[in-house]
Formats: C-alpha cells, sequence, structure tokens
C-alpha cells in the first residue's frame, strides 16, 4: 500500500556542517520509534553512536544545550522523505513552498495520485506551477484540511506502519495486528480520528519492547543507506 513504508527521511550531520557539534550522528524523522534513554514514544530521534551511550535519543533526553539549529532544520525537512527534497524546498518562493510541502505529503497518502505525483516532481525539478496547476494543488491540500492536517495524518500512517511492523515480532497478538491493518487500510482513504489516534497510542503502550526493537534497527544499520531500513536484518 505504501511502497515508502520503509523509506525515513535520516540528517547526517556531516552534511551541514552549519549546525552546531552536539555530538549526535544525526536525526531520524520517524514516528512511532522510542526514546532509548526515557521509553516515550518520538517523532523526531537524534542518533548517538559515540561507543559509551549509543542510542536514538529525543529531543529530551539528547542531553546537549544547543538543539535549536537541528529543530529548526527537521522542521523544514519533515514533510520530506529525502534530505535532497529538503535542499529543493529551501530554493523556492514561500507560496511554491506550501505547494512542494503538501505534494509531497499527497504523494505519501494517496500514492495512487498521478496527478499530484507529476505536479511534485515538476517542482522537484526546477520548473514552476502554471496558475491553473496551482490552483488544482491549493484545492487539493485545502480539501484534505490544509498541511498541518496532512502532516498530522502522514505522521499517523508512520506511526502505524511502525506497529505494524513491531507486530510481527509479537505473532500471539493477533487482535492488535488486525486492529492496526484495519487502521492502516482506512488511513489510505480517509483521515483518521482522535479516537482512533487514542486507540494507536494505547496499542503503542503495550509494546513498547518489540517498538524498542525497531529503535536498534535504526542505531544498527545507521547511517541509512538512501534511507531505508533492512528490517530481517
Amino acid at each position: 500500500m505504501y511502497d515508502w513504508k520503509d523509506q525515513f527521511l535520516a540528517i547526517e550531520a556531516h552534511c551541514y556542517p552549519e549546525l552546531p557539534d552536539i555530538h549526535c550522528k544525526g536525526m531520524i524523522y520517524a514516528p512511532g520509534l522510542v526514546c532509548y534513554h526515557c521509553g516515550m514514544t518520538l517523532k523526531l530521534g537524534f542518533v548517538v553512536k559515540n561507543g559509551f551511550e549509543d542510542g536514538i535519543y529525543g529531543r529530551e533526553c539528547v542531553r546537549a544545550d544547543e538543539i535549536a539549529p537541528w529543530l529548526s532544520l527537521m522542521q523544514r525537512a519533515r514533510y520530506y522523505l529525502f534530505a535532497q527534497q529538503l535542499e529543493r524546498d529551501e530554493k523556492l518562493k514561500p507560496s511554491e513552498r506550501k505547494y512542494f510541502r503538501g505534494l509531497s505529503l499527497l504523494t505519501q497518502l494517496k500514492p495512487w495520485s498521478d496527478f499530484a505525483r507529476g505536479m511534485f516532481a515538476r517542482l522537484l525539478d526546477g520548473n514552476s506551477l502554471t496558475a491553473k496547476q496551482a490552483e488544482v494543488v491549493n484545492s487539493m491540500i485545502v480539501s484534505e484540511g490544509g498541511l498541518a492536517r496532512l502532516l498530522f495524518q502522514r505522521d499517523l500512517v508512520r506511526c502505524l506502519l511502525i506497529l505494524e511492523k513491531a507486530l510481527e515480532y509479537e505473532s500471539e497478538d493477533q487482535e492488535h495486528a488486525a486492529i492496526v491493518k484495519s487502521l492502516l487500510l482506512r488511513a489510505s482513504r480517509h483521515p483518521l480520528s482522535k479516537k482512533q489516534d487514542r486507540l494507536i497510542k494505547a496499542i503503542e503502550a503495550q509494546h513498547i519492547n518489540s517498538r524498542s526493537l525497531m529503535s536498534s534497527k535504526f542505531l544498527e544499520q545507521w547511517p541509512l543507506p538512501d534511507g531505508k531500513v533492512n528490517w530481517t536484518k
């Protein structure tokens, strides 16, 4: 259903020398992972591999003072699956940037939309949208509840995808696996409700150990080749 389920936005520190040194290897945007220190569910994880405190940590647990520039970078990058797409984002006019971010989220949530994919590719290649194309794209974003709603929905889907993978390690819990599968199917067509969001969080809380294993997969394979995780390793 989602061809990006094994693809994650990975920001490697050495690619952004302007960022202050906080002794981490980079950042991963993966809603649904677990912080090594406190066990809380993350959206953004800081990757630490120094031989002493190896782990993926949330912003409160990374033990660094100058994280604001890092957070600002991820705030701009979180709409995308590849750091290269952020580079294009930074070159766009504010009006075009809104469309580019919205189209990125639409192509993730609605991969069957040829128009969204085409318009996203057009902007990515350095071309501008015509007035008519921009009008249609804006209408698509508005009809989905706006940019913030699209981002919220994509992050919920990401949580479900990680939870689905984690539950594969707990084959006896078929009930939760069926619920997660059902929510993923719904999320491919409709926004999830607040009640469904609470249900996801409740299931996540009961499977911290298997979700922690997912975080370990990221750490073991960092830096991620092309942003992809091999769950079989």
